[in-house]
């Protein structure tokens, strides 16, 4: 996940309410489910896609592991919180650069709407 380059490199998601405090004083989990962590995610997706920021191409989505929610009275977990994921990063990429290439290695059929560039290695 993108997270910020100062403190234990999830400060600025934690001030916008989308992390969890830190237990034994590290980090725990980014929660794509999280209001918070959203708008800290699009923010950053911004500065790395926009013009006005990095002017990137694409991202590559990578790191597509087991994930459970951090709220635990919420179900969501496993290819559908990897869906949420996928689609808010989505989200964000198109709306910071519309021609934006979304690459990933998550061969699912829920996560082809997300998708602009399936890679098989």
């Amino acid at each position: 996940m993108l997270v910020a380059e100062h403190g234990d490199g999830f400060d600025a998601a934690r001030e916008l309410g989308g992390l969890p405090p830190p237990h034994e004083g590290r980090p725990v989990a980014a929660d794509p489910c999280v209001p918070g962590y959203l708008r800290y995610l699009q923010s950053r997706i911004r500065h790395l896609l926009s013009p006005s920021g990095m002017d990137a191409d694409g991202l590559e989505l990578a790191g597509t592991g087991p994930w459970k929610a951090v709220d635990h009275e919420r179900s969501v977990w496993g290819v559908e919180l990897l869906r949420r994921y996928h689609a808010a990063i989505h989200r964000a990429a198109k709306a910071a650069r519309p021609d934006a290439l979304l690459v990933t290695r998550a061969l699912h059929p829920s996560l082809l709407p997300y998708t602009d560039l399936l890679a098989l290695s």
